[in-house]
């Protein structure tokens, strides 16, 4: 894709340029492209993804998207002034986003797993306690 107009594109990429954080869950960063690239006809609104890196790029698990605007700060959407005409409408466009979501079909390349809460909840207890931090 070069139209020879700038595009604004974001660069997705674990910290440091490691792979999912060990012991998680995520499903790391080529299935989570390779999932929106699949997603991209539902109607969603998702970013183009623009390119997946492989390993010859030297960024490990990387992909770049388009920029889609908008906000993505809560508090901002909440209280700025910018934002009070969405108020009526934003909880309606988020039911229909996931709505949207649950009705599509997981690609066969993508493997997605079920958890449960308990379970995800005992495994970052065992990840915040082998990092030592005292926050809960």
């Amino acid at each position: 894709m070069n139209t020879g107009e700038q595009q604004s594109l974001i660069l997705r990429r674990a910290p440091f340029g490691k792979g999912a954080v060990e012991g998680g869950q995520g499903i790391g960063l080529t299935n989570e492209a390779a999932l929106l690239r699949a997603l991209s006809n539902s109607g969603l609104p998702i970013p183009e993804i623009i390119y997946a890196c492989t390993p010859d790029d030297g960024l490990g698990p990387a992909y770049f998207m388009s920029c889609l605007k908008g906000e993505t700060i809560a508090r901002r959407i909440l209280r700025d002034e910018p934002y009070v005409h969405v108020h009526n409408t934003l909880t309606q466009q988020c039911g229909a986003a996931l709505a949207a979501l649950h009705a599509s079909q997981s690609p066969d390349n993508i493997r997605l797993s079920a958890s449960f809460a308990h379970d995800q909840l005992r495994q970052y207890e065992g990840i915040l306690r082998q990092i030592g931090t005292e926050r809960p």
